[in-house]
């Protein structure tokens, strides 16, 4: 009765939410892919290791769904692929609030990488080329039996 005469309700007062204490990141190639399953070491505040795991829990979009941390406050964050240049560290500050920034991280491909798929392209052009020389020489010796 008293909260009716003060103009107050128990039902208007905010209610604590809970977060879940996990990283949420998205780890992209330049061209804006999701990279499947990169690697991921975590640093607390200090620098001081704290896990390294292959992260596998992508949403369809490529979004790391979560790093399961124990606390929350700054971390630092390394990302490694094979194929890619690794990211030294990403900052994150992760704290007990509804919204918390999800960061982007964005790999390049290694120059190797790169070379491999040029590679590719050369090897299909020459086959191109023996196939049509192919076809040249087939219509050469089918039109003079024809003659």
């Amino acid at each position: 009765m008293l909260g009716l005469l003060s103009g107050t309700s128990l039902l208007t007062q905010a209610q604590p939410q809970y977060v879940e204490p996990a990283i949420k990141i998205g780890v992209f190639d330049s061209e804006g892919n999701p990279i499947d399953k990169p690697k991921v070491i975590v640093y607390d505040s200090l620098h001081r290791f704290v896990k390294e795991e292959v992260v596998n829990k992508t949403d369809f979009k490529g979004q790391i769904k979560k790093i399961e941390i124990q606390n929350f406050g700054t971390y630092y964050l390394q990302f490694s692929k094979e194929g890619y240049e690794p990211i030294e560290e990403v900052r994150v500050t992760w704290k007990n609030d509804m919204v918390n920034r999800s960061p982007i991280v964005k790999m390049k491909l290694l120059n190797a990488s790169k070379s491999l798929s040029w590679m590719w392209w050369g090897i299909g052009a020459v086959m191109l080329l023996m196939a049509l020389q192919g076809y040249k020489i087939f219509r050469k010796k089918y039109n003079n039996k024809n003659l």
